[in-house]
């Protein structure tokens, strides 16, 4: 009887012991409910890092173009001698050339005004190979004091490095531009040129 007693005993408390462990388990609703948070809480990372990532890249692609302007710019003033059509020449001036039409709107070049009439000719001007926008940045939009329309050649002239600011026909700008570089997002950086010679990414 004693033996009987002793064995139901520890039968109940085997059976309170499982059912303890059991119950200090997850459940599969409160497993699901967990990965839900977790893969909101991941998604909400991700979606921030890629945010962050693409302000980078729009800020990186607004100081390289800054930075080439002023390069433009130096290079007039140092009276170098750049390869056009594959001959070594010292150019007239030195400019860039930008468009906000699409197709054209990821890149920008460098040319040299060699009959100093304010604007790009043609392929025979060119210094170096097309400059591409990083990530998918474009230029969305030139703007000015007159309307500087799809496009804008920004020209530095030696030995002073005196700037023109003209349109894609020619017509001269007056006092700034403002170039707006736009992300995949619609994020934007500006890069504002005034005649003062002054770049600043606004």
């Amino acid at each position: 009887m004693k033996s009987f007693l002793h064995q139901l005993l520890k039968i109940r408390k085997n059976s309170r012991d499982r059912h303890i462990y059991i119950g200090q388990g997850f459940t599969i609703l409160e497993m699901m409910v967990s990965t839900a948070i977790i893969l909101l809480i991941s998604g909400q990372v991700l979606v921030g890092f890629s945010n962050l990532r693409e302000a980078s890249t729009l800020t990186r692609a607004a100081q390289e173009l800054a930075f080439n302007i002023r390069r433009a710019q130096n290079m007039s003033v140092s009276v170098v001698g750049v390869g056009i059509g594959g001959i070594m020449q010292i150019p007239n001036a030195v400019g860039l050339r930008l468009s906000s039409v699409a197709g054209n709107n990821d890149r920008y070049f460098f040319f040299a005004d060699q009959n100093s009439n304010g604007f790009y000719d043609g392929v025979t001007e060119r210094i170096e190979p097309d400059i591409l926008l990083p990530g998918n940045v474009r230029i969305t939009s030139i703007t000015g004091e007159a309307p500087a329309g799809s496009g804008v050649h920004m020209i530095f002239y030696t030995p002073e490095a005196t700037l023109l600011l003209s349109n894609g026909a020619g017509t001269p700008i007056p006092n700034f531009i403002n170039i707006t570089l736009t992300g995949p997002s619609g994020d934007v950086r500006r890069v504002r040129v005034r005649m003062s010679g002054q770049v600043t990414v606004i």
